[in-house]
């Protein structure tokens, strides 16, 4: 049966997994309110970061924190690529055109990402500086999940300020509104389209480096695809195209998932850990019929 101390490492797993989900969800709901299409490929980005993590750590021994700067950096110049080499030329067609350009994204990522690591010498973990654990109320959590779960708040509370309180961030947020309007008062579309795709790529870098250096952390080429898929289903929960609705849908989703699998478990083991995944489509299906337009989407 499960105690109280299970119920506590249940919230705390799933706060830590939010928080992931929370970062690569806030970057695709920008890019989302900005491009009107779904980029399938913004989730590889997280797991390219973690490899770039980890062969800079492993190869080149650069400390963890400048390890987690450069693949932020990396990142963040792949996501403006992406846009001008892939988004901008066909920025006016069709949607299905943009459509099948971020679904090609993703797959080229992911082949980058199988090409980085043909060796097998450059697999393991990511060296970080701080090993061990801390208790909390009977539940245990690691130093970098600590780490994840005191940087996300920050991560975010740094994007609300950008998107809110610069000239910038407004732009951003004209577009996302109106970009014949925003157009019309002078507002550049290509510089701001630029400027999102930037700050996405680097929130879904920063998520790559501290996921994947988190203790027992599988990484693998593979990675992102369920993630990705996770990051849809909480940009359509909190509603298309809104910040807020993004955040709490991630730790809810997070949360869900870790409540739903650790206490499942305890009374019905077949329906334990195997199925998490599965708990965060299950409620998007319930949520969707009860309310299509999502926590804060406009119907």
């Amino acid at each position: 049966m499960p105690t109280f101390e299970t119920f506590v490492q249940c919230m705390v797993n799933g706060f830590v997994v939010g928080s992931g989900y929370t970062l690569v969800a806030l970057g695709l709901t920008m890019i989302f309110g900005v491009l009107r299409i779904p980029n399938f490929g913004h989730g590889n980005l997280l797991m390219l970061s973690a490899f770039i993590t980890l062969f800079a750590g492993q190869l080149l021994k650069i400390g963890y924190v400048w390890a987690l700067f450069i693949a932020t950096g990396i990142t963040m110049v792949l996501g403006i690529l992406s846009y001008f080499a892939l988004f901008r030329p066909v920025r006016n067609a069709p949607p299905l055109n943009l459509l099948i350009i971020a679904i090609g994204l993703y797959f080229l990522l992911e082949a980058i990402a199988v090409f980085m690591t043909q060796g097998k010498s450059l697999w393991g973990s990511i060296p970080i500086p701080w090993q061990g654990s801390l208790k909390f109320v009977g539940a245990t959590v690691s130093k970098q999940e600590l780490l994840l779960l005191c940087l996300t708040p920050l991560l975010i509370l740094g994007v609300y300020g950008f998107i809110y309180r610069t000239k910038t961030g407004n732009s951003i947020r004209a577009v996302a509104q109106d970009p014949l309007a925003a157009a019309l008062v002078g507002i550049r579309e290509d510089r701001v389209m630029v400027v999102t795709f930037a700050l996405a790529s680097a929130l879904a870098g920063v998520a790559g480096s501290l996921v994947g250096a988190i203790p027992g952390m599988a990484l693998s080429p593979t990675m992102a695809s369920m993630l990705t898929a996770k990051a849809f289903v909480i940009v359509i929960f909190g509603g298309l195209g809104s910040m807020t609705g993004a955040i709490i849908a991630g730790y809810i989703i997070g949360l869900t998932e870790s409540l739903s699998a650790g206490l499942i478990q305890g009374y019905i083991p077949f329906l334990g850990k195997g199925y998490a995944d599965a708990y965060a489509f299950i409620i998007l299906l319930i949520f969707v019929i009860l309310k299509p337009e999502g926590l804060f989407g406009e119907k």
